[in-house]
C-alpha cells in the first residue's frame, strides 16, 4: 500500500511539472510567434507598433509576421484608391513597382504593408500604437 502512494505522488508531481512546463512554454511566446500561429489583431498590433520599423526589409518583416499573406488585383486596386484618398497616410504614394503584402487578422481585415525597392515605405508604427 505504501508503494501505491509513492507512485501516485510521483505521477501527480509529474503531471504538475508537465502542466507548469506547458504553461511556461506558452507564456514565453513572443507577440510575433503568437501572430504567426493565430493571426490575431492584438498580436499583429503589438508587432507593428513595437517591432516593425520604417525602412525594414521585406525579409525582416516576413521573419516577424510570416509569409502567409494575401494579394490580389482587387486588394491592390482598393489600396490605390485609399492611397490617393488619404495622402497623409501614404505620403510616398503607391507605385506599380511596389510590392504589397496584405497581412490578415482575426477581425476579418487585411493590413497592407508597402515595400519599395525591398524596404518598408509609407509606414508609421504610431498608426498601430497601443492604448494599454
Amino acid at each position: 500500500m505504501h508503494t501505491g502512494r509513492k507512485v501516485l505522488r510521483s505521477s501527480t508531481a509529474l503531471c504538475v511539472l508537465g502542466a507548469l512546463a506547458l504553461w511556461l512554454g506558452c507564456a514565453s511566446i513572443t507577440p510575433a510567434e503568437h501572430y504567426r500561429l493565430h493571426q490575431d489583431w492584438e498580436s499583429l498590433r503589438i508587432v507593428l507598433s513595437e517591432q516593425v520599423k520604417p525602412g525594414d526589409s521585406i525579409e525582416t518583416v516576413r521573419a516577424l509576421l510570416g509569409t502567409k499573406t494575401y494579394e490580389s488585383e482587387s486588394h491592390r486596386a482598393g489600396l490605390q484608391v485609399t492611397a490617393k484618398s488619404y495622402p497623409q497616410d501614404f505620403p510616398e504614394g503607391l507605385k506599380d513597382s511596389d510590392t504589397v503584402l496584405f497581412y490578415p487578422h482575426d477581425q476579418q481585415g487585411l493590413i497592407p504593408l508597402i515595400f519599395r525597392d525591398g524596404k518598408l515605405a509609407n509606414y508609421s508604427p504610431r498608426k498601430y500604437g497601443l492604448t494599454r
